[in-house]
């Protein structure tokens, strides 16, 4: 017999997303509230009590933030609330944004089962009709930050699958941290650990990119239950977990209200707007068609279009193909409503033939063998990657970013800078000199005009 039990990764209530159009929320009369992670959060209790599933595990950052006690008390305690009348256990870690806030929640709301408190790993049972299924153990953040690996400091028999509550059920693991980390602020994981248990599955908190949690013995991170930023772009939303006496199959439930999605437009072979237009708007209709055959519930999605191809299109009319689109709204054929970010991410490259052009001494002919170099990563670009590099660091190290995680700028993305760079002043040059013909033949016409 298989029984379910819902699995929800960040929630972050509090958190409503700011990227969309104030504009498109007056057309489509929605609000940022029904957008937000409070509204995920809804979505998901209602699917847990149709379903009639067993329970619903939280895997962290339940509550955005520990001064988001006021915010996060109503609909967590409703939904809790609704989900215990319908008999549907809740079962909840901290992470290190609700090392506060989610115990003093769990102590107001009656039935809200907080494991792991202090730091303690901790188990509970999941029961079905008074039968128990599954057991879950999980640990919580003790505090914002944790630089030890929590299985460290996992009781021996836990570590080894044994439990003294008799119950011969599969075991679920749910902690939140930082997986495959070797040190960092976070309580950093070791798979090795985790696998070493046994365990049918270890669900995790704190990425909000989901893993590929199918096969047999799932083990990653549920993803942030609803999109926030083009940071988070695919579907979002809880997973359902079919418990069976022999393991746990997950399968994701695209149940967010607001999704984003990178679109790959393809420019190959395109020389005007009216062609890049029409390659958007068929790339867009692709993205639709795939979000509801998925059955995506989202009513807004947010667009970053990703340009590619060969294309005869400078990467300023590109930009102005983008900048036309943001300007617009889409319905899709479910009823939800498309716009586009404002950033634009152009991979696109000339319609030209670089080993013809770099032949040349004028500058399209250097920056020509410069692309050339870049793209083969040759030894005389190495300098010059280098100091890219190092300039980025400094950007990214300014006293502006103090308290906010570390990036550490590779070769590889200030060779990608680069090449950028090169590509559009490339192609820049190439305009003007396009532009420069087309002024020339005009005005021989005219000389010949006036001499006739």
């Amino acid at each position: 017999m298989t029984n379910e039990i819902l699995c929800v990764g960040d929630i972050h209530l509090g958190r409503e997303p700011g990227r969309v159009p104030g504009d498109l929320l007056d057309a489509s009369g929605f609000g940022r509230a029904e957008l937000s992670a409070a509204e995920a959060w809804r979505r998901t209790v209602r699917e847990a009590t149709t379903r009639d599933v067993a329970a619903v595990l939280l895997a962290g950052d339940v509550v955005d933030s520990d001064d988001g006690y006021l915010s996060a008390y109503a609909p967590l305690a409703e939904g809790v609330r609704d989900l215990l009348r319908a008999g549907i256990a809740v079962i909840a870690v901290a992470g290190n944004h609700d090392t506060e806030v989610l115990p003093r929640l769990a102590a107001e709301i009656d039935g809200l089962r907080l494991l792991g408190a202090k730091g303690r790993w901790d188990s509970e049972l999941v029961r079905a009709n008074g039968a128990p299924i599954a057991r879950v153990v999980g640990w919580s953040f003790p505090k914002r930050q944790v630089h030890q690996d929590p299985t460290e400091t996992m009781p021996p028999d836990f570590a080894a699958g044994r439990f003294d509550d008799g119950a011969d059920v599969p075991t679920i693991g749910l902690v939140h941290g930082d997986l495959d980390a070797t040190g960092g602020h976070y309580a950093p994981l070791s798979r090795t650990r985790l696998e070493a248990t046994g365990y049918a599955a270890w669900l995790l908190g704190h990425v909000h990119r989901p893993d590929d949690l199918s096969g047999a013995r799932p083990l990653g991170y549920l993803g942030c239950l609803s999109g926030n930023d083009p940071g988070e772009a695919g579907p979002r939303g809880p997973w359902v977990a079919r418990v069976a006496p022999d393991g746990v199959e997950l399968e994701r439930l695209p149940l967010a209200p607001m999704r984003w999605e990178e679109m790959r437009v393809d420019l190959d072979g395109a020389r005007t707007v009216e062609d890049a237009e029409r390659a958007l708007v068929h790339a867009l209709q692709a993205l639709d068609a795939a979000r509801v055959a998925e059955g995506c519930a989202a009513r807004v999605v947010g667009v970053r279009p990703v340009f590619v191809g060969r294309t005869g299109l400078s990467a300023r009319r590109r930009a102005e193909v983008a900048r036309k689109a943001r300007e617009q709204h889409y319905p899709g054929a479910d009823g939800a409503t498309y716009f586009f970010d404002r950033k634009l991410r152009d991979e696109a490259k000339p319609l030209v033939d670089l080993d013809a052009l770099r032949e040349g001494t004028d500058p399209p002919a250097v920056l020509a063998q410069l692309l050339a170099d870049l793209g083969d990563d040759a030894a005389s670009c190495r300098a010059l990657v280098e100091r890219a590099r190092a300039r980025m660091q400094d950007e990214a190290d300014h006293a502006n970013f103090t308290g906010m995680p570390v990036l550490e700028v590779s070769r590889e993305d200030a060779r990608g800078a680069l090449l950028r760079s090169a590509r559009a002043a490339l192609e820049e040059l190439l305009e003007q000199r396009s532009d420069d013909a087309v002024d020339a033949d005009v005005a021989a016409g005219t000389a010949e005009e006036v001499g006739a």
